[in-house]
C-alpha cells in the first residue's frame, strides 16, 4: 500500500479531515495520515468532532503530527492543503506536494484555513460552524476524483520534486 500524507498547519483542521475522509473512501490502496507544518498541541474543536462523528468518523484518539524528515521519508505522496504548506515542504524538504483542491478538483487554489476565510471569525461563532461544516463537505466530496487521479497519475513512483 502506498501512504498519502496531507499537510496543514496545525493538524487538527484541514489535513485531519481529509485523513479522515481518505479513510472513509471505499475502493482503493492508500493509507492516510497527516501532518502539520507547526502542529503546536492543542485540542480539537468539539463541533469539529461531532460534524465528524455525523459522518461515521470519531477522531477522538486523534494526535497531531508534525511534519518532519521521518513523516516525509515516509510518504509516497504528500498533498498540501495551502499554498504555504506546498512552499514549506519544497524548501524544507525538497520535495513537490500538489494542492489538495488540484487533485480533487483540478483547481490551483488552496483550503483556506479558518482565520484565512473569516478574519473575525472570534465573533462569529455561527459563520465558523458554516465554514467548518462546508470544508468538511468540500474535502469529502473531492476525496474520489483525488484518489483516482492520485492512483492513475503518479502509480508505482514516489513524487519528488
Amino acid at each position: 500500500m502506498k501512504q498519502i500524507i496531507f499537510v496543514c498547519t496545525g493538524n487538527i483542521f484541514r489535513s485531519m479531515i481529509a485523513e479522515f475522509a481518505l479513510r472513509a473512501t471505499p475502493g482503493h490502496q492508500l493509507m492516510a495520515s497527516s501532518a502539520g507544518t507547526i502542529a503546536r498541541p492543542q485540542d480539537m474543536h468539539p463541533d469539529l468532532m461531532a460534524m465528524l462523528a455525523e459522518r461515521g468518523m470519531d477522531c477522538s484518539m486523534h494526535q497531531q503530527t508534525k511534519l518532519d524528515a521521518q513523516v516525509v521519508d515516509s510518504a509516497d505522496w504528500l498533498v498540501a492543503m495551502g499554498l504555504d504548506h506546498q512552499d514549506y515542504i519544497r524548501s524544507q524538504f525538497g520535495r513537490h506536494a500538489p494542492l489538495f483542491n488540484a487533485l480533487a478538483y483540478r483547481v490551483e487554489e488552496p483550503v483556506l484555513d479558518l482565520h484565512e476565510a473569516l478574519p473575525d471569525w472570534q465573533e462569529r461563532p455561527q459563520a465558523v460552524r458554516d465554514y467548518v461544516r462546508a470544508v468538511i463537505t468540500h474535502i469529502w466530496e473531492g476525496m474520489p476524483s483525488l484518489v483516482h487521479r492520485v492512483q492513475t497519475r503518479f502509480s508505482d513512483h514516489r513524487v519528488v520534486c
